[in-house]
């Protein structure tokens, strides 16, 4: 090895390697690959023996390859040595490392002793994301370490081409078992089919809300300010109840102003009509004075009126049911606004937004069952009462139909307002197509089939 120590011989060693990783890229297989690391290497590094050991392959730890034999198996008497030598030193010693026969354990100096007064060198083959084993390398004189450091350089290569095979090998070695069992394969595909074809209720699952049923919405009556509200959120109320207080200290400013305008109208109407017997000019306008007269007394009871509307009555008895105190007083509101809701506790049903492609044909009686988030073990059951003819949007602004539902668990303690998700069945249908069904809505719409 003297020879490759001086600098004459740098460039042929660089090309030597350049010779070896070239004819690593173009081996067609692995064992093409094996091969060439086996006997190749032997112009660069001149060893007696190289053996490859690999390591948790689909197959087994195993030695796959040795230099100078085309075929190297269990039947070979060298194998036992270097599958033990092999694994031993994967074990136990991870880097590069040199070794002599004397070194060797007593186990391993038994099984390899036509190798007495030889010399080992143990090369890992480690390539992230894994170790695909070691290079053995033996020969007759010990090991300098300008060699070590020319098999430290070409290991990496071997290492790095050993792992893209294997790779290789385990994403088509699947395909390669499915093609060599087709007995196996077909009994797999029957089954398959069979199961595909269980008959099952066809089923979606959508957001949902309990909510009141048949409730009383609450709203101004009157464009206003809310001075007062009475009742606190979720308290009981009975018809007549005073719930809502709009401010009145406009309408009775227009009250005093209306009440002073009628007054002095209707004096006037008196004095007219007084004169009206002597004088014909009086008598003309008295009709005047009569038609102001009844305007000023239709805008006195308007506002008379709207003082009366100005407290919000309870219609019927049940439950408040609004977010809270602070957030309407003092606010002004419109005629028409809603301000809260009146509703009976023990009335209650779901409300449920299916999207337009989970409408799948379902009609009025069709079953519900009721996931709270709160409970997600427990299930409501109901039964479907009405289905909105046209989509509609949220609050949340999302877009859907609303499916409301009768609650038949009348035993259920269920609050208005909780939410969930709830399941609607609708027809029979097979598995195959209930587990393809949105597969083929998103191939049609995505990709255009």
């Amino acid at each position: 090895m003297s020879e490759f120590s001086n600098n004459q011989n740098r460039e042929k060693i660089i090309s030597l390697i350049f010779q070896i990783e070239r004819s690593i890229k173009r081996a067609e297989n692995e064992a093409g690959l094996e091969y060439v690391i086996a006997n190749q290497i032997k112009p660069l590094i001149p060893y007696k023996l190289l053996a490859i050991w690999r390591s948790s392959d689909h197959r087994k730890e195993r030695v796959s390859a040795l230099s100078g034999v085309d075929s190297f198996d269990e039947n070979h008497p060298n194998y036992d040595f270097f599958q033990s030598f092999g694994k031993f030193f994967f074990e136990n010693q991870k880097k590069i490392l040199s070794i002599n026969y004397q070194e060797l354990n007593n186990e391993l100096q038994i099984m390899g002793g036509e190798f007495k007064g030889s010399f080992f060198l143990w090369a890992p083959l480690t390539c992230l994301p894994l170790n695909a084993g070691g290079l053995i390398f033996l020969k007759e004189s010990p090991w300098q370490e300008v060699e070590i450091n020319l098999v430290k350089m070409i290991v990496e290569s071997c290492a790095f081409g050993l792992w893209a095979w294997r790779r290789n090998n385990q994403q088509f070695q699947f395909v390669n078992r499915l093609i060599s069992q087709p007995k196996k394969v077909a009994i797999a595909t029957l089954i398959v089919l069979v199961i595909g074809f269980i008959p099952i209720k066809m089923s979606v699952i959508s957001p949902a809300e309990v909510v009141a049923q048949d409730a009383n919405l609450i709203s101004s009556p009157i464009d206003g300010v809310i001075s007062k509200i009475h009742v606190q959120p979720n308290s009981e109320v009975s018809e007549g109840d005073l719930l809502i207080s709009l401010d009145k200290s406009i309408f009775q400013a227009q009250k005093d102003i209306a009440e002073k305008s009628l007054a002095i109208s209707s004096a006037e109407l008196l004095r007219t009509t007084t004169k009206a017997f002597t004088d014909d000019e009086s008598k003309a306008e008295l009709r005047v004075l009569r038609s102001k007269y009844e305007e000023k007394y239709v805008e006195l009871n308007s506002i008379n009126e709207k003082l009366e509307r100005s407290e919000i009555l309870s219609p019927r008895k049940g439950v408040s049911i609004f977010n809270d105190v602070n957030d309407w007083v003092g606010k002004p509101v419109v005629t028409g606004e809603k301000i809260m809701l009146i509703a009976n506790p023990k009335l209650l049903e779901i409300k449920i937004l299916v999207s337009s492609e989970d409408m799948i044909g379902f009609e009025k009686g069709a079953i519900v069952k009721l996931f709270l988030s709160s409970s997600p073990l427990d299930s409501i059951v109901a039964s479907i009462e009405s289905i909105s003819y046209e989509p509609s949007q949220d609050a949340n602004g999302a877009f859907g139909f609303i499916v409301k539902a009768k609650i038949t668990d009348v035993d259920m303690n269920l609050r208005i307002g909780q939410k969930g998700s709830a399941k609607i069945y609708g027809d029979r249908t097979v598995l195959i197509y209930y587990l393809l069904r949105k597969p083929m809505i998103f191939a049609r719409r995505f990709i255009g089939l």
